[in-house]
């Protein structure tokens, strides 16, 4: 934990360092020349801690992509430069071209009437996935007006990353949305699509569509499904039915984070021995924990690289 702070400590002394350089007047200004050179100085050093227990990319890329962010957003209130919604789809692609590990993914809505022309926009900069989260964002995938939408992405090659299964980080709109049998408009245009967390429940009552997504596996070979947030407390039910060989070669991993990852859940489900769930409680990264966690019970090698042959 104390990675991660120093982490977003030198985040904040960057953004710092950074809302300086005007102030500075071209380090004419003595003051904030400074300060501006002190809080760079100790954005540095809060980096050198945090590699030390999180992979120096994540590190980079984090303290990059949040920092332009941020930078962003202050200028916004301190200069009065306003930045676009479109702008800032920019800085992320942007981001996604200068480092390889990130994947980036576009939203659209796709009633949205410009809904197609942003989609080629997005692809132009070089979005690789669109994600969306029907219950979410009260999206009726299988609403036939969003035909020529699908049959757009389908032309395109871009897979179709949608939440499935109940859902507890951000406000419902429509229930009924989390079932994935709303996919199948876009499955039948030649889309490849990808079914978070393998449609399982999240609350005690949330309905449970992963038996219904398996079926709907065995008619559309465009169909897969992640195992995205199965390490948690909460979902962890779900993890028995993707270990099947079957099922397991179109089975991708994702970890949801920040959601947090723990072997608890699995271990009380008789998934993880004792012996790995107390491995995985000694693990910092929660990325790394999550991966260990997925091989510990079962889920082949071939899942942790398979988002890249989808998108190739």
């Amino acid at each position: 934990m104390s990675s991660y702070l120093f982490l977003a400590g030198a985040i904040i002394c960057e953004v710092i360092g950074t809302m300086l350089l005007p102030y500075s007047k071209n380090f004419t200004k003595v003051y904030p020349s400074v300060l501006l050179v002190i809080f760079y100085m100790v954005a540095f050093v809060f980096l050198s801690f945090a590699v030390r227990d999180i992979p120096l990319t994540i590190v980079y890329a984090t303290w990059c992509g949040v920092g332009i962010f941020l930078v962003s957003v202050v200028s916004h209130f301190l200069f009065g430069q306003s930045l676009p919604w479109q702008g800032i789809v920019g800085l992320v692609l942007g981001l996604a071209k200068k480092y390889s590990q990130i994947i980036p993914a576009c939203s659209i809505h796709p009633a949205r009437t410009d809904a197609i022309e942003e989609l080629e926009r997005c692809t132009e900069q070089g979005a690789k996935v669109l994600k969306l989260l029907p219950n979410c964002h009260n999206v009726d995938c299988s609403n036939i007006q969003y035909q020529p939408f699908w049959e757009k992405l389908s032309k395109l090659g871009m897979p179709f990353l949608a939440h499935t299964g109940g859902e507890f980080s951000v406000p419902v709109l429509n229930a009924k949305f989390a079932d994935p049998r709303i996919l199948r408009l876009p499955l039948e245009c030649g889309v490849k699509v990808i079914a978070a967390h393998g449609a399982g429940k999240s609350g005690i009552w949330d309905p449970d569509y992963t038996e219904d997504l398996l079926k709907m596996m065995n008619q559309f070979p465009n169909l897969f499904t992640d195992n995205s947030a199965l390490a948690s407390p909460n979902r962890w039910h779900t993890i028995k039915h993707l270990l099947d060989p079957k099922i397991q070669s179109r089975v991708i991993h994702g970890s949801d984070f920040p959601i947090p990852s723990g072997g608890f859940g699995p271990w009380m489900g008789n998934l993880l021995n004792r012996s790995d769930y107390f491995k995985s409680r000694k693990i910092k990264n929660p990325l790394e924990r999550d991966v260990f966690i997925k091989q510990a019970v079962g889920f082949q090698q071939s899942t942790f690289s398979r988002l890249a042959d989808i998108i190739n």
